[in-house]
């Protein structure tokens, strides 16, 4: 894993703790979706947390922490992964589900949507996303973009397959808003740091 995405895991339970003491509530996509088509109520201060590329460490650490806080992710799988060293196997997977958590997909193997032609997306999204559902035994409907990029092509492609898509902090696609959902790395800073830089980044959203 690059060092800038990577935290300890007593950084990363004092910046869970720190959305749990500050108010935060977790909310999942479905909650997110329906507050932005259908205008329904989220709770107060509510953040979604996010996890990309299937990482052993997210079940293994990252899992019991947000249990202990009584907090809820969604987890974007890389299918290329499956059962390989320091990646989540296909039980963990499934098990995360059965937690609460939310699965999506990350694409076969994090190639960028801005480079795919037709047989690509069957390979990185179609496939994949089959799969997935067989493992987890539900819909799969959401997706977060290979290192955060997409173009308006890929946008509108993925609109038929997902509720919504998620990118970094670029700004959102003024036609497709729901596939460009902005997210925010958080990497090894304070608590305190990490407050500061989500009012920052997300002050403008609506």
């Amino acid at each position: 894993m690059k060092s800038e995405y990577a935290v300890t895991p007593a950084t990363f339970e004092a910046q869970i703790k720190m959305l749990a003491d500050s108010g935060y509530h977790s909310i999942l996509p479905e909650q997110l979706y329906n507050y932005l088509v259908y205008n329904k109520t989220l709770p107060e201060k509510p953040v979604l947390i996010t996890f990309d590329d299937s990482r052993a460490e997210h079940f293994n650490i990252a899992a019991p922490v947000l249990q202990k806080y009584g907090f809820r992710g969604i987890f974007f799988i890389m299918t290329i992964t499956y059962n390989k060293k320091n990646y989540m196997t296909k039980g963990q997977i499934a098990e995360l589900t059965k937690m609460g958590h939310v699965i999506g997909l990350h694409s076969w193997d994090h190639v960028m949507v801005t480079k795919y032609n037709e047989d690509d997306w069957v390979k990185e999204l179609v496939n994949p996303k089959k799969e997935l559902e067989r493992i987890i035994g539900m819909p799969v409907e959401y997706w977060a973009y290979p290192n955060g990029v997409y173009n308006r092509k890929a946008a509108e492609r993925l609109s038929h397959d997902f509720k919504l898509s998620f990118i970094l902090t670029t700004p959102r696609d003024s036609l497709y808003p729901l596939q460009t959902v902005r997210r925010m790395i958080v990497p090894k800073i304070s608590a305190k740091t990490l407050l500061i830089s989500m009012h920052k980044v997300f002050r403008r959203e609506k």
